[in-house]
């Protein structure tokens, strides 16, 4: 992977933020974190470069699930792959009804959340750009 790889990090505990931050700036990326689904949107107006989004769904705000639905219904967000990481006992019936592939339980394992980045980020290209 190379530097241009950027994550979108949506998660509102701070250390799991900071854990995947560090687990992923190591591996060349840039990382940036939201502690809600409508910060997220707000960063997404203005930046839509990222590669993946690994999405907790029980957020304040807004929640993972009314953040997945928005970027669905909006053609410039919808093709940026999210990877659901929550403590939800429910995770496998909501990532199946908000069309979300990848799914990982809190905890986390590191190595498949790399391994999951990886493959949603493979051949993508992540370059920042300003929305105008």
């Amino acid at each position: 992977m190379t530097a241009r790889h950027r994550l979108l990090v949506i998660e509102d505990n701070a250390d799991t933020a900071e854990a995947f931050a560090i687990i992923f700036e190591a591996r060349g990326f840039a990382v940036t974190v939201a502690s809600n689904g409508a910060d997220a949107l707000a960063i997404l107006t203005h930046d839509r470069a990222f590669c993946a989004i690994l999405l907790d769904l029980m957020l304040p705000v807004m929640d993972g699930r009314n953040f997945r639905r928005v970027q669905r219904a909006d053609p410039a967000l919808a093709t940026i792959p999210v990877i659901i990481v929550s403590g939800d006992p429910h995770v496998a019936a909501a990532a199946r009804q908000l069309h979300v592939e990848t799914v990982l339980r809190k905890p986390f394992d590191p190595v498949e959340v790399v391994r999951a980045v990886a493959g949603a980020c493979d051949g993508r290209a992540c370059v920042a750009t300003a929305v105008h």
